[in-house]
């Protein structure tokens, strides 16, 4: 395979034909792919051939291939199949084609710029969902990093590499004198060859927070090793020394999110996001001041006439201004809406504003993030939130979502006889579509 580039029609398996490479580390390249049978373009990473002959390191990516196919979230890179041809280990993948995060920041930083705070928690939010739910899994990262984020035409990420650096070794740090992991985005347990726990991707996820924010990772020197030693043993700087303009309150956030002890970290992604949020959105504190004017007269005997229906009124009255404010909140906060939501059902009712208020793009974020806080027993509950991320969808002419999400809710009705007319309308909605 070191030579597709010579030969980019070369078949693996009789059924997936190999094109150009796409990227290439230590331990694998990635080339794009075709499925013939299915028509459609896939991801193959295929192992060194070295590493083919170490049946410990077969067994491993075996193992590890099998974890990281049983993840399904919509911001993972999704492993459709791994196998074995003559000398080489690969893995075919969901083929992602609008570069990586990595190439993103080089080109803002190239052209003098920064990440807008929204765009910045856009991007995290949609990583932190699907950290969150790979922990949930018992699945950890360890190599979490922006080359290791990719970002389809619409701007949606997605994190890809799951469970590739265990393979390597479970000590992380180094084997033959070289590092395994990349220094820049280490946590300072994995620096020192210490067991890993979800709090270490935490504190990875930390890192490329103050990279969006900055266009700089927190600690630089002149060599891997003291990178290292930084992570292990220097505070983290202030922002302010990167780029100025940025709320204060965002250097305790990341002092919290890169704290060198485990414990002090943010206990999941979503807690980190959810701090990040009220720093860059802050909630607008209501007047306080009392009322300067004065107690109004006891009422006479004809106002007793009036006093019956008046509070229903005033009820009336206050609910409708409730509902008016929730509107103009989600018009003006959107994204703030979306992080304050903690529950399959708080999320899907933050959702169902920002449909309301004529927010398409937030209302598929919203969906998206309830959906992935079901669990499958909770499936057939739920089944009318991937229907309702399809409608969203179709607002945004965004088809092949639209389908696929229809098709997610047809897949959680299970059948179900009460369910039938939400299968009906999915089918529909797809039949129309085409």
């Amino acid at each position: 395979m070191e030579n597709s580039s010579e030969n980019p029609q070369e078949k693996l398996l009789d059924k997936y034909t190999v094109h150009e490479r796409i990227g290439t580390g230590g331990m694998a390249e990635v080339f794009r792919g075709h499925h013939e049978k299915l028509n459609r373009d896939v991801a193959i990473k295929v192992m060194r051939t070295s590493l083919a002959g170490d049946a410990q390191f077969t067994a491993r990516f075996e193992r590890e291939a099998r974890l990281a196919a049983s993840l399904r979230h919509p911001n993972i890179v999704q492993v459709f199949d791994f196998d074995r041809q003559n000398d080489r280990l690969f893995l075919v993948m969901e083929f992602i084609n609008g570069g990586t995060l990595k190439q993103r920041l080089e080109d803002i930083k190239s052209a003098g710029s920064y990440f807008s705070l929204s765009e910045i928690y856009r991007i995290m939010q949609q990583v932190a969902n699907a950290l969150d739910y790979a922990h949930g899994q018992g699945m950890l990262h360890r190599d979490l990093k922006p080359a290791n984020i990719l970002l389809d035409q619409a701007g949606d990420v997605y994190i890809t590499d799951f469970g590739i650096a265990r393979l390597l070794d479970s000590d992380e740090i180094t084997r033959s004198g070289s590092i395994l992991g990349t220094p820049d985005y280490m946590s300072p347990e994995q620096c020192e060859g210490k067991p890993l726990t979800f709090s270490s991707d935490i504190y990875s996820l930390g890192v490329i927070l103050f990279e969006l924010l900055t266009g700089e990772t927190p600690f630089d020197a002149d060599s891997p090793l003291a990178i290292l030693q930084k992570h292990i043993h220097e505070p983290v700087p202030p922002l302010s020394l990167f780029r100025k303009g940025l709320p204060s309150g965002l250097d305790s956030v990341l002092q919290k999110a890169l704290s060198k002890s485990p414990e002090d970290r943010f206990s999941t992604a979503a807690g980190l996001i959810d701090a990040f949020a009220r720093e860059i959105y802050p909630s607008a504190n209501p007047s306080t001041t009392a009322s300067t004017e004065k107690p109004a007269a006891p009422a006479t005997k004809p106002e007793k006439l009036w006093a019956g229906w008046i509070l229903p009124v005033i009820l009336i009255i206050l609910v409708l201004s409730a509902g008016g404010y929730w509107l103009w909140k989600v018009r003006l906060t959107g994204q703030s809406v979306i992080s304050r939501c903690t529950t399959i059902d708080s999320c899907e009712r933050n959702a169902s504003l920002l449909a309301t208020a004529d927010r398409p793009v937030l209302a598929v974020e919203a969906y998206r993030n309830a959906i992935a806080r079901v669990s499958a027993s909770e499936q057939t509950a739920y089944a009318k939130l991937p229907c309702n991320l399809g409608d969203a969808y179709s607002r945004l002419n965004k088809k092949v979502e639209a389908k696929g999400a229809y098709r997610e809710c047809i897949a959680w009705t299970h059948n179900k006889t009460e369910l039938t007319d939400l299968r009906l309308y999915a089918l529909q909605r797809i039949k129309e579509l085409k």
